[in-house]
């Protein structure tokens, strides 16, 4: 559905992002497989900033799980932006970055050091 029909999905790409972000976290392996394939599509083949608008926001969270997958996110994101888009973003998005290096969790820093 997401690729076959993206011009019906488009207008609820926010809302989907979200959840999909959400189910990568579920227990049952299968379905948290499904919903990181999904969220790579979100991250290909929708608007980068409207992602974006979903992604920024949730790096703000003491979640690990979900602070790995939004810096993945942002990882893929980031790359599909011009230099000059970039550069414009940097500053929505580098202070939850910076405070993310800070976090306890070796996963996180091991994440964020992929990301630079």
């Amino acid at each position: 559905m997401l690729r076959n029909q993206k011009d019906q999905m488009e207008e609820s790409i926010e809302i989907i992002l979200e959840k999909l972000v959400q189910m990568t976290k579920d227990v049952v392996a299968k379905i948290s497989n499904e919903a990181n394939q999904c969220l790579n599509v979100v991250l290909a083949k929708y608007d980068p900033f409207r992602c974006l608008a979903v992604i920024v926001p949730l790096l703000v969270t003491d979640d690990e799980k979900t602070l790995v997958m939004c810096i993945n996110c942002l990882t893929k994101l980031v790359g599909r932006l011009s230099q000059e888009e970039l550069v414009a973003q940097l500053p929505s998005f580098l202070p939850a970055l910076f405070d993310a290096f800070n976090n306890q969790s070796p996963d996180i820093r091991k994440v964020f050091c992929l990301f630079c």
